[in-house]
């Protein structure tokens, strides 16, 4: 379609997706990020587009390790939509920069501004992040810990799951019984699924859920073992299984809108 129209701002969502696929999907980071700078510089391109672009670079630079032009471009996209949640999604962003650098402290003061944030999601994510950040210094005043941690986390964003693993191995070598256990399990269970591995990440999220059921956690590793029961192992009375006990325990959870919806399809009720 670009080849056939040419590329103008009128198709910059369509050279987005195509430069995520680039980037994430098919191996070709340098033709995705490309594509990204390209966009930047279309003629008539929407100024909510532009920004969109912004953040999407950035996020493909974070994924290569263009930490320096990833923050630069984080930051612009925030000051042009400061009040809109594009902008609070790049503020987001640059406060995981600041948290995967080891820049703990200006992490939490952003993350604290952002826990307000009108989208759910957004406020969701800050509140999480604050936590991880707070919960994990107290007795720890160096970040030892934490930083490899947050380490392990860039790694796995950048789809380097075999030194990801090496460091969450390292944090529970050298800190044993640290208070990030439970985080560190749930973050094996991501790198399980990004392996492939949906059974055994249904099992460290089970971990997760069992062992620490009042922690902030315990309702996403729910929802995960639901859907990979659902999209993924094709479980469907499992995944009603799940789906119910997050309704049931965790009434007040970001998902249970979207368990509610899922439970009652699996369940055959007819929806609008």
């Amino acid at each position: 379609t670009l080849d056939e129209f040419g590329r103008n701002g009128n198709v910059a969502q369509m050279m987005m997706n195509l430069a995520e696929l680039y980037t994430f999907y098919l191996h070709r980071t340098n033709d995705g990020i490309n594509l990204l700078y390209e966009v930047l510089e279309l003629p008539g391109i929407d100024r909510k587009d532009l920004a969109l672009a912004k953040i999407q670079l950035a996020d493909a630079l974070l994924f290569v390790g263009e930490i320096w032009e990833t923050t630069l471009l984080y930051s612009q996209a925030e000051k042009m939509f400061k009040t809109d949640d594009i902008g609070r999604t790049a503020k987001l962003k640059n406060a995981k920069l600041a948290y995967y650098t080891g820049q703990f402290e200006w992490a939490q003061a952003q993350l604290n501004i952002l826990k307000a944030a009108t989208s759910d999601f957004i406020a969701n994510d800050a509140l999480y992040l604050a936590m991880l950040i707070g919960d994990n210094s107290i007795m720890d005043t160096t970040y030892a810990a934490l930083s490899t941690f947050a380490r392990a986390d860039l790694l796995l964003y950048q789809n380097k799951l075999d030194s990801a693993k090496l460091a969450l191995d390292s944090i529970e070598k050298f800190y044993p019984g640290h208070s990030l256990q439970d985080d560190i399990i749930f973050k094996r269970g991501q790198i399980a699924e990004d392996e492939g591995k949906f059974e055994a990440a249904i099992a460290f999220y089970q971990q997760v859920y069992a062992n620490y059921p009042d922690d902030l956690l315990a309702d996403d590793a729910v929802y995960r073992m639901a859907q990979l029961n659902e999209n993924q192992l094709k479980n469907t009375s499992k995944a009603m299984e799940h789906y119910q006990e997050l309704l049931l325990k965790f009434p007040g959870s970001l998902f249970t809108v979207e368990a509610r919806k899922r439970y009652r399809s699996l369940r055959g009720d007819l929806l609008n």
